[in-house]
């Protein structure tokens, strides 16, 4: 049980449905949800609104404020290996993927939709990063 002055953030509780297949995450610049890399190829899309936040059980008043709320979960296929690494771009509109199938992967954050892949790498991803304009990304891997 967690003592009301150190309650589990909502991402905790996202996390735990990975049920031993997360090997990466993310959380979106804007705090309305994160991205989680799994072992079997997928990335779940975690979504919360600001009210789900506030209102949730360990609130802001500190008070009971009632159930965590549904957050917006989704599961995308993604990759034929595990994911290594997600990133956010700055506006936090678009999310790499990289994974030990060695493709990168550009995905819309709002509608879990891919925009892109890249396949260049015949080794795996290890990470990928956006630049600070969001114009281009780097990646790391073996080769």
């Amino acid at each position: 049980s967690f003592a009301t002055s150190s309650p589990p953030s909502l991402c905790l509780l996202a996390l735990n449905t990975s049920h031993g297949q997360l090997c990466s995450a993310q959380l979106n610049p804007t705090a309305n949800g994160l991205a989680a890399g799994r072992a079997d190829g997928q990335i779940l899309f975690a979504r919360y609104s600001r009210a789900q936040l506030l209102q949730s059980r360990w609130g802001a008043d500190g008070g009971d404020g009632g159930s965590l709320g549904t957050p917006s979960f989704h599961l995308q296929p993604a990759h034929s290996g595990p994911v290594y690494h997600c990133d956010f771009s700055h506006d936090s509109r678009m999310l790499l993927s990289s994974s030990q199938d060695g493709g990168v992967r550009l995905w819309s954050w709002h509608r879990a939709a891919r925009l892109a892949s890249y396949l260049n790498h015949g080794f795996p991803v290890w990470s990928s990063a956006f630049a600070s304009h969001g114009q281009q990304f780097v990646t790391c891997c073996y080769d």
